[in-house]
């Protein structure tokens, strides 16, 4: 049905309009642990189409005793999933039912939980957590209007209440890397639902252990370890006890992330300053966001490490802002700024590797589009408009194109996408 939908949407529409609502809400009413995923995978791909003849046949038709009396059904301790999938494909329906559904499915919630912290809510995080509850939002879209209410914090909370601090602790201590990104989510959701649970988890961490896990990747660190580190450094209470992991282990690290100089940034900037490498760049991917923070951070600390810290990534930058697109590249701005101010000698560089034919298409798509992108199209253009050669050459056609939007901002730098988090309506 999404298929069709984008292909065709008044054909999916008239689907929809033809469909039995009374069939589809009587199976919807009478579903068991077997059909739910499927009947829920039905009902989010109708809810895609949004037909609100349907809409309101459906809803009238619902038994909301039976559903409610589903939300207890014992199977869901074996696959909290499958409650989790079937709710959330009700939410945007009738909330109210949805939340009245989650309310009922609590002690379900709590004693998964309290058998296994992090395997249990890798089954909720992304429909019940997210979608039913919006408490899990690690992307921050849930503002506004959509932010949770009181009801969905209290529940999120309530799934907490049996989870024992010294069984999460041990169970994080001894993850598996495969299962770290679990971990983070895990501890994501603690911290904003039961804050003081976290710190409990987090003082009963096996430091040892966990450094074990990590092992020979402390030398060139996977994302997931990035993301468990971060998630560990959530609340400023228990901050220390991770800056002390990473400090002990400093001379394990040969390149150095740059999500973790936000963690520990004496021990990054110190790392540089011994000829250490900052990694921006990634298996020829630049760590646009995190990297342009932790540029400033060295910036602000030891201006004259930039440059160096630059330096080794001077093709991979020029690379991606040749093909710098909305689609598929985060927002450049803070980083481009950052090593403009701080790197001039790098920067020139940067520029004089830069593709103008590949870069003026890609450019001018961005000044044409959203405030983030069309912010770092304006950087470049602002900074070689005065520059001899090609470069300068498609920086003045692009200033003729876009005259306001090729001018380059003045007020402090955007490190992270701001577009997408604006308030949002239901």
């Amino acid at each position: 049905m999404n298929d069709l939908a984008q292909q065709d949407r008044e054909v999916a529409e008239k689907v929809v309009k033809s469909a039995d609502s009374a069939a589809i809400a009587a199976a919807y009413s009478n579903a068991n642990p077997n059909t739910a995923y499927g009947l829920a995978d039905l009902l989010n791909s109708i809810s895609y189409v949004n037909v609100d003849e349907f809409n309101a046949n459906f809803l009238a038709a619902l038994d909301r005793d039976k559903l409610r009396e589903f939300a207890r059904h014992k199977s869901f301790l074996n696959e909290p999933f499958i409650f989790s999938h079937f709710c959330a494909s009700l939410v945007w329906r009738d909330e109210s039912l949805a939340l009245e559904m989650a309310e009922l499915f609590i002690p379900t919630a709590q004693q998964v939980l309290a058998e296994d912290p992090v395997g249990g809510f890798d089954q909720l995080s992304q429909d019940f957590a997210s979608r039913v509850l919006r408490v899990f939002d690690v992307l921050g879209v849930y503002v506004g209007n959509l932010k949770p209410t009181s009801r969905q914090w209290a529940i999120a909370k309530r799934i907490c209440e049996k989870i024992a601090p010294s069984l999460a602790a041990e169970q994080i201590s001894t993850v598996r890397p495969r299962h770290f990104q679990s971990a983070a989510y895990f501890l994501h959701f603690l911290c904003k639902s039961a804050p003081r649970k976290y710190h409990a988890v987090l003082r009963k961490l096996n430091w040892g252990k966990l450094d074990s896990v990590i092992s020979n990747d402390w030398a060139n660190m996977p994302h997931d370890t990035e993301v468990l580190l971060s998630a560990l450094h959530s609340r400023p209470q228990v901050r220390h006890l991770v800056q002390k992991l990473i400090a002990d282990r400093a001379d394990r690290i040969v390149q150095f992330p740059p999500r973790l100089m936000l963690i520990a940034p004496e021990v990054g900037v110190a790392h540089i300053a011994k000829g250490g490498i900052l990694r921006l760049s990634h298996y020829n991917l630049v760590n646009w966001s995190f990297g342009g923070l932790a540029l400033a951070i060295v910036g602000e600390a030891r201006r004259e490490l930039v440059e160096q810290a630059v330096s080794p990534f001077i093709a991979d930058i020029a690379r991606g802002l040749s093909n710098y697109s909305h689609d598929f590249t985060g927002p450049a701005e803070g980083l481009v700024r950052v090593v403009i101010e701080y790197a001039p000698v790098a920067w020139r560089e940067v520029l004089g590797k830069i593709d103008p034919t590949v870069a003026e298409k890609c450019l001018s798509e961005c000044l044409a589009g959203d405030p983030d992108h069309k912010r770092t199209a304006a950087t470049v253009i602002e900074s070689a408009i005065n520059l001899d050669g090609p470069v300068g050459d498609l920086a003045r056609r692009l200033r003729v194109q876009f005259p306001k939007a090729s001018t380059g901002p003045t007020d402090p730098p955007r490190f992270f996408n701001t577009h997408g988090r604006r308030r949002r309506k239901k």
